[in-house]
């Protein structure tokens, strides 16, 4: 069965639309998370793995470039901290 089939045009052209709506303006946080998995963690503790990917999510949903810095930057960073221990990182926006 072709993955076509079961795409629903109308839906496939409101979808485009919004996204070609996506602006600073419209969307002010300037990431924008709308494919896969949307949720991000809230507060708790997180493997190297799981963090690297709520990471790679806002990197992906940033709206222009620069806005979220690259995944390997911030791990050249850390890199002092122990590779088997904690290190607490929080990814907030304040107005």
């Amino acid at each position: 069965m072709s993955a076509a089939r079961h795409v629903n045009p109308a839906l496939a052209a409101q979808v485009r639309g919004l996204l070609a709506g996506a602006t600073p303006a419209t969307v002010p946080g300037g990431v924008l998370l709308w494919w896969g998995a949307t949720e991000l963690p809230d507060g708790g503790v997180l493997d190297q793995a799981a963090w690297e990917g709520a990471y790679v999510r806002l990197e992906n949903g940033a709206l222009a470039p620069g806005l979220v810095p690259p995944l390997p930057a911030l791990l050249a960073a850390t890199s002092a901290f122990r590779p088997d221990g904690e290190l607490p990182i929080a990814i907030a926006r304040f107005r």
